[in-house]
């Protein structure tokens, strides 16, 4: 994956953490995890597929 493209994926784990955090996993759309990262709903589902494996962050 491309620096850019590594950028965008670390804002989408840390979307989707800020997000889960705030109001549960059950609450966290994918939309709102991509309009916190600021990336397309599309992006979000290339990179990450579902948010299950989003809220996942390898070490």
């Amino acid at each position: 994956m491309r620096y850019r493209d590594d950028n965008k994926v670390e804002a989408i784990f840390d979307a989707t953490v800020q997000l889960i955090n705030e109001i549960g996993f059950s609450d966290t759309s994918i939309s709102k995890i991509a309009n916190r990262a600021s990336v397309s709903a599309r992006r979000f589902i290339f990179a990450m597929r579902t948010k299950r494996i989003c809220s996942t962050k390898p070490t």
